[in-house]
């Protein structure tokens, strides 16, 4: 007997109590309510563990990144027709069966993870200062064709070292 099973029978002998007014019926009452938050910390963690969804601006993202906006040879494509396990092309499997087209994309994205100007340079300075969550080294020591921005001391250096290190690199 499952847990919904069981709060349900509970339930229905509770109304029984309840009709009757006995002092039973507040302690079938304890039990049950004992018995739902069970099953409702059981759902919240099948929720909590449950493998997360991309969203639809990292799934576009992550499909021009795969794809190269589709310059790409169609046999090098997880949502191609040879590829996708059903015969149709990437249009009709986005179409017709969007899942399977974001779990193609979502497990390419997982094995080929954005490599950004932070994540190169962190691999070859694996201890550099991080700040904020950036490489606390401001880019015009590292990069002589950067060009300090107009109006550096309004955008302040953590803005300007965000946008520099934390953009896309080949």
């Amino acid at each position: 007997m499952t847990n919904r099973e069981a709060y349900e029978r509970d339930y229905e002998e509770l109304e029984q109590y309840r009709k009757i007014g006995s002092l039973e019926y507040f302690e079938k009452l304890k039990l049950a309510d004992k018995l739902f938050m069970r099953i409702w910390r059981e759902w919240k963690m099948s929720k909590e563990n449950a493998p997360k969804e991309m969203a639809a601006v990292e799934y576009l993202k992550a499909k021009a990144r795969m794809t190269c906006r589709c310059i790409i040879n169609c046999s090098e494509c997880g949502l191609s027709t040879i590829n996708n396990h059903r015969g149709v092309n990437c249009k009709f499997l986005e179409d017709l069966h969007p899942e399977e087209a974001v779990a193609i994309i979502q497990k390419w994205a997982e094995e080929h993870p954005v490599k950004t100007r932070q994540s190169e340079f962190l691999k070859m300075f694996p201890d550099a200062k991080i700040e904020r969550g950036v490489v606390d080294l401001c880019p015009k020591y590292t990069d002589h064709t950067f060009k300090v921005p107009e109006k550096c001391s309004v955008i302040g250096c953590n803005n300007c070292r965000k946008e520099y290190w934390l953009s896309e690199v080949e």
